[in-house]
């Protein structure tokens, strides 16, 4: 009896080896292909690695007990956590030159389901009043998350960056909430602009889209238990060639959840300030820092 005790968990142990070297040997590949989609040249290189990337990663994550797996040495993608831990959201950005860009990203949840999202932004119409579904994502690489409860249940802010063009940015607030069969839905009516001169405004989400050399920050401020994110005005100086695009002018506005919904406030601070306080990490295109705000590395 004690001998097959021993072995039981001899065999035991030895299955939980053989799982840990398994996925201590596809993350050295999985980093191998992130470094190259993220930092070659070559725009083609950095296409094929994404590929060679996505695969390995979703065979990873289809993986029974991977939801323990932490994930954590994959420096080019976001991973964003609730407290409470029910899922996780991976998004990170592809750059495929020529001003054209794809957002890639995966949920996974405690029970380790795992849902591909497919952003879908360019095709869709009425983006601050659109409701979809993985497969219909608008697609943003995720900074910051912030739990919020109503009496429909819990719901999750999700603040990201997509990039539009070259020349254009969009930062998202986007709410996430799950139906009853755990099936994850993006967008829920929650913003509320009052109107005086007419109908009231609610939105699903919250969409800044900004020319990409102005910085516009978009997040949930603890200290002020705001959303906050900078005033957008037209930036007639200089005309793109799609039309007018808009700037931040250093002020700052916000939305104030109460009565079940996020309320919007104008004019935080009153004083036009030369650059909005940001918060941490950054999400901007700097050229002695990284997408998280990181200082680069000097090419050799």
């Amino acid at each position: 009896m004690m001998l097959r005790v021993v072995l039981i968990c001899f065999f035991s142990f030895s299955g939980t080896l053989g799982f840990s070297q398994n996925f201590a040997d596809e993350e050295t590949n999985l980093l191998f292909y992130a470094d190259v989609m993220n930092n070659a040249s070559v725009a083609g290189h950095r296409i094929k690695a994404h590929d060679s990337f996505e695969v390995i990663f979703l065979r990873m994550l289809d993986k029974k007990g991977s939801f323990e797996l932490p994930f954590d040495s994959l420096k080019w993608v976001s991973k964003i956590v609730p407290l409470d831990k029910s899922f996780r959201i991976f998004t990170w950005i592809l750059d495929k030159g020529n001003g054209m860009f794809d957002h890639k990203g995966v949920l996974q949840n405690k029970k380790g389901q795992v849902f591909l999202l497919e952003d879908k932004l360019k095709d869709l119409d009425d983006w601050e009043f659109t409701i979809s579904d993985n497969k219909e994502w608008l697609g943003a690489m995720y900074y910051q998350l912030k739990e919020q409860d109503d009496k429909e249940g819990r719901y999750y802010i999700l603040f990201g960056l997509h990039r539009f063009s070259n020349t254009e940015n969009i930062k998202l607030a986007e709410v996430l909430h799950f139906d009853k069969n755990d099936q994850p839905i993006f967008g829920k009516e929650v913003f509320f602009r009052e109107n005086k001169d007419a109908r009231d405004v609610v939105k699903t989400r919250l969409v800044l889209k900004y020319r990409s050399t102005s910085y516009v920050g978009l997040h949930f401020n603890e200290g002020m238990n705001m959303i906050i994110h900078d005033h957008l005005i037209p930036d007639l100086m200089s005309p793109s060639v799609g039309g007018v695009t808009l700037v931040s002018d250093g002020s700052l506005v916000g939305y104030e959840f109460k009565k079940g919904k996020w309320h919007y406030i104008d004019k935080i601070y009153t004083q036009v300030l030369d650059e909005a306080p940001r918060p941490n990490p950054v999400l901007d295109q700097r050229e002695s820092t990284d997408l998280f705000g990181k200082p680069k590395k000097q090419k050799k």
